[in-house]
């Protein structure tokens, strides 16, 4: 069961974006699997180091971490909200 908490981060935040800052493309590829470790992809991964940064650096912020059930259906809500809302406002501008 998932539970409306922050969980343990498998990186610290500012470390990975320190890292990711100083390598090149390729090696980044070559050692995101030595890096996802338990995690099943970089997507789980980075969220929770993501959810880490909020939890240090967010303490003045209102903030609320949600977490789908169904992958598909957010990206589902993010086309029909945000893309055909971009695609109707650039077509409404020329």
């Amino acid at each position: 069961m998932i539970e409306e908490k922050f969980y343990d981060s498998p990186m610290d935040s500012d470390k990975l974006i320190a890292l990711m800052e100083c390598v090149e493309d390729k090696l980044a590829e070559d050692i995101t699997p030595q890096l996802l470790g338990k995690w099943p992809n970089t997507y789980t991964y980075t969220k929770a180091v993501a959810e880490n940064a909020i939890k240090k650096h967010g303490d003045d912020l209102p903030v609320g971490i949600f977490r789908p059930a169904i992958g598909s259906y957010t990206f589902f809500l993010f086309y029909n909200i945000f893309i055909l809302k971009i695609h109707s406002d650039i077509k409404n501008y020329l």
